[in-house]
């Protein structure tokens, strides 16, 4: 019996038929993040000729990990915008601290890395160091979601700057 005369084999082949859309633009659906577009980055890197080498695999992370580090910046800034005077000296104390902790905690993980020995251990150290950035930038944007969007000040903020942009 061929495929079309099975209707089970038949429907598992369309559901799994070849999409020429794929990979979609980027856009936002409920229940997806938007940093979503963040996390593809390794496995566009990985798809590259070479790409599952362990080189290859830590260079994937590594430059996911970059995306993360500028997204935390762009993350930072609207959060410390946000903020009255005092906060922002608050959040900008506990970023230097969080930056004094992650340069410390590389430092351990190379200490850490002359000690074992195998070449996945470089991948594995690569993604220690995405998850405690994407960690942060993570942290800085629920501060943005749950804590500051609704505050007083905020909403000041967000008011000021619609009527100035009217004004002009």
């Amino acid at each position: 019996m061929d495929r079309s005369q099975n209707p089970v084999q038949r429907n598992e082949c369309q559901r799994f038929r070849f999409d020429p859309n794929w990979p979609r633009p980027r856009t936002f659906t409920v229940g997806r993040r938007p940093d979503a577009h963040l996390e593809a980055t390794p496995r566009i890197e990985l798809g590259r000729p070479g790409g599952y080498s362990t080189s290859g695999m830590a260079q994937a992370i590594y430059a996911a990990t970059e995306r993360w580090r500028e997204e935390m910046q762009v993350t930072f800034a609207r959060l410390a915008q946000s903020l009255t005077p005092e906060q922002r000296q608050a959040l900008t104390a506990a970023q230097k601290a969080w930056e004094r902790f992650y340069n410390l905690e590389g430092k351990f993980l190379g200490a850490l890395r002359q000690t074992v020995h195998g070449t996945m251990f470089r991948v594995l150290g690569a993604s220690i160091d995405k998850s405690s950035v994407r960690g942060r930038t993570r942290s800085l944007q629920h501060y943005i979601d749950e804590w500051v969007a609704d505050s007083p000040t905020h909403q000041t903020a967000i008011g000021a700057s619609k009527e100035d942009k009217q004004q002009t």
